[in-house]
C-alpha cells in the first residue's frame, strides 16, 4: 500500500516576513498542494493522508476554499480516498470551520471526533485502518493515547495526528499536551505507521516496531524551514514500511555563513556577491563574519539587494581589524572610542557580552564615518 502524507501547507498564510513578496509565497503554496494531487494521481497512490494546518485559519477565503476543494475533488475523480485532520490553525472545531462546508467531496474523510477512534478504510487489495482524533479544547484528553488500543485483524494500521513528535526525556506541552506525542508512545502503539503534523521539519524515526514520519512543509513559510523541500511517499508492505522523498523545485529558505574577509564595505559590491551566492534562494539568513577594516552597513546592503532578489536577514558578526594611529588619526574622537571600546573587549565577562560589544563597535564606527566626526579631541 502506498499513501502520500502532507501536512502544514497553511494555505493562505499572510507570510509577513516576505514583505511584497508575500503573495508569490502564497501563490507558490497554492501550488504545493495541486503539486501534491498530481504526484498521488500520476504515481499512483491508494490514499493521501493531511496532518493538519492544510489552511492557515479556520474560516479561509471562499476562492481558497474552493481551490482547495478542487484538488480533492480531482482525488476523488482518480479514484484516490483522502483523510483531512485539522491542526491548530485551521481547528475544526471551530465555529464556521472550512470543514463545515458541504461541498468536500464524498471520498475525503474530515476527522472531527475528539478522542483517538479507529475507522475502517475499505482498500482494492487490503484493509486500512485509521486511528485518528482532532484536537478539541476541552474535551480531547490530555492524553488521548492513554486508552488506545489497536484493532485486532489484517491489514495496514496507520495513525494520523496533528500533534509533535518528542522523545520521553524532553519536557511536555503544558498549555496542550495533547498536541505533542512521545517515541515511547508511538513504539506502543503497535501501527504500522504514524504521521504526524504540526512540526515544519521533515523527519522519520523507527520507534519500536512503527514508523514515524513527519513530512514537514512542503514550502519554507519562513526562517528556520531551511533548505530543501520534498513530498513524502509511504510504502507499507509484508517486507515493511520505506518512505520515499520527492523534491520540489521551489526557491528555499536557507542558512549562510559568509566570511567577508577582504571584500571591503562597499555595499554596493557586497550586494552583487551576496546575490551571486544565493543563488534561487527565496529567503536567506546570512550571517557576515571575517576581520574587516571599516564595518559594513547592512541596512544599505540590504536596500541594495535586486528587487527580485531573495528576502534576507543580515546578522552581523564581523570583527573591525583596525590599528589606533594607522588608519585612525591618533588623537582623534574616533580613536579614543575604538581604543576605548576593545579595552572593554578584552574585559569582556563571556562570549555574549563579547559580540554586543563588538557590534557596538562596528556600530560606532560606522556612525563616526557617516557624519565625518574624526577631527582631533
Amino acid at each position: 500500500m502506498r499513501l502520500l502524507v502532507l501536512a502544514d501547507l497553511h494555505l493562505g498564510a499572510p507570510c509577513p516576513e516576505w514583505g511584497p513578496r508575500g503573495q508569490t509565497r502564497r501563490d507558490q503554496i497554492r501550488a504545493a498542494l495541486k503539486d501534491g494531487v498530481d504526484l498521488a494521481i500520476r504515481e499512483p497512490v491508494d490514499a493521501v493522508f493531511v496532518g493538519g494546518d492544510l489552511f492557515d485559519r479556520p474560516d479561509p477565503p471562499e476562492e481558497l476554499t474552493a481551490f482547495a476543494i478542487t484538488q480533492f475533488d480531482r482525488l476523488h475523480t482518480g479514484g484516490i480516498p483522502s483523510v483531512v485532520v485539522p491542526g491548530v490553525y485551521d481547528g475544526g472545531h471551530h465555529r464556521g470551520s472550512v470543514y463545515e462546508d458541504s461541498l468536500w467531496p464524498e471520498s475525503t474523510m474530515l476527522v472531527n471526533w475528539p478522542e483517538i477512534t479507529p475507522v475502517q478504510l475499505a482498500g482494492e487489495n487490503e484493509t486500512l485502518w485509521l486511528y485518528s482524533f482532532c484536537w478539541h479544547p476541552g474535551r480531547t484528553p490530555q492524553n488521548p493515547w492513554s486508552t488506545f488500543r489497536r484493532r485486532e485483524g489484517e491489514g495496514v494500521h496507520v495513525g494520523l495526528v496533528h500533534a509533535g513528535l518528542r522523545s520521553s526525556s524532553a519536557p511536555a506541552d503544558l498549555e496542550s499536551p495533547a498536541l505533542t506525542v512521545t517515541e515511547e508512545t508511538i513504539a506502543a502503539s503497535g501501527l504500522d505507521v504514524v504521521v504526524l503534523g504540526r512540526d515544519h521539519e521533515p523527519c522519520t524515526a523507527v520507534c519500536g516496531g512503527t514508523h514515524a514520519v513527519v513530512p514537514g512543509t512542503p514550502v519554507g513559510l519562513t526562517y528556520g524551514e531551511w533548505g530543501e523541500r520534498a513530498f513524502t511517499l509511504v510504502d507499507v508492505s509484508e517486507d515493511g514500511v520505506t518512505t520515499t522523498v520527492r523534491p520540489r523545485n521551489v526557491a528555499p529558505v536557507v542558512d549562510v555563513d559568509w566570511d567577508v574577509s577582504g571584500l571591503g564595505s562597499d555595499p554596493a559590491g557586497l550586494a552583487v556577491a551576496l546575490m551571486e551566492r544565493l543563488g534561487a534562494a527565496a529567503m536567506a539568513r546570512v550571517r557576515l563574519h571575517g576581520k574587516i577594516k571599516d564595518p559594513i552597513d547592512v541596512d544599505r546592503l540590504a536596500t541594495m539587494m535586486s528587487a527580485d532578489g531573495p528576502v534576507v536577514d543580515l546578522i552581523d558578526d564581523t570583527e573591525l581589524d583596525r590599528r589606533p594611529g594607522t588608519e585612525i588619526v591618533g588623537h582623534s574622537v574616533e580613536a579614543i572610542f575604538v581604543e576605548r571600546m576593545r579595552e572593554r573587549i578584552k574585559k569582556a565577562a563571556g562570549a555574549e557580552d563579547r559580540a554586543v560589544l563588538n557590534h557596538a563597535l562596528r556600530m560606532g564606527v560606522l556612525k563616526f564615518q557617516q557624519r565625518g566626526n574624526r577631527g582631533a579631541y
